[in-house]
């Protein structure tokens, strides 16, 4: 699989909410490129991440506002160090919530 979402109806947007999403976890997939490619995804129900063994996958579609209920993101160090961002602010707001395996 090399994808989460792919382009579909919400092709158009820019925004994706999914409000009832408590928890992210994605183990184990080599393969993966992307979680949503189009925009910013909006998870306001969000408290845990846990994202391991997906060394393509090198962007995570969130910033500070769409998380709000944010616990933790649990990963590796390496993966959480070659991820890109859309800015420094975003990647210092998250890492507060990291727990490295």
């Amino acid at each position: 699989m090399e994808g989460i979402i792919k382009k579909s109806t919400w092709a158009e947007q820019k925004l994706l909410v999914l409000p009832d999403l408590e928890e992210l976890v994605l183990v184990d997939m080599p393969k993966l490129k992307s979680i949503w490619m189009d925009g910013l995804l909006e998870l306001p129900a969000l408290k845990t991440v846990e994202i391991r063994k997906c060394p393509a996958l090198d962007y995570l579609p969130l910033s500070k506002d769409s998380t709000k209920n944010l616990e933790s993101i649990t990963t590796e160090k390496t993966w959480w160090d070659g991820l890109r961002w859309e800015g420094p602010a975003a990647k210092q707001h998250f890492q507060k919530f990291l727990h490295f395996v």
